[in-house]
């Protein structure tokens, strides 16, 4: 499985975790799906899921990088099962 940040945005309601990443998922089949998760749910969801998959690779380093350096982000790739 492939996991790549194809785009970030803040929304404009005032909230610091209003932020969004959305996300080019590829399996080893080739099939690829979009989605998207907000900074909210990254942080529960990579606080509590304990399996080492591109997935939560991606989770965990937008819950590691700073506000400031989210666009940095955007083109970052995981690999994994």
């Amino acid at each position: 499985m492939k996991v790549t940040i194809t785009a970030h945005n803040a929304l404009d309601t005032g909230d610091l975790e209003s932020h969004l990443f959305y996300f080019l998922v590829e399996d080893q089949e080739g099939e690829a799906r979009t989605a998207c998760v907000n900074l909210r749910t990254a942080r529960v969801l990579a606080r509590e899921l304990s399996s080492r998959t591109a997935l939560d690779a991606m989770l965990r380093e937008i819950v590691a990088t700073s506000v400031s350096d989210f666009d940095g982000l955007i083109g970052s790739f995981f690999e994994g099962s």
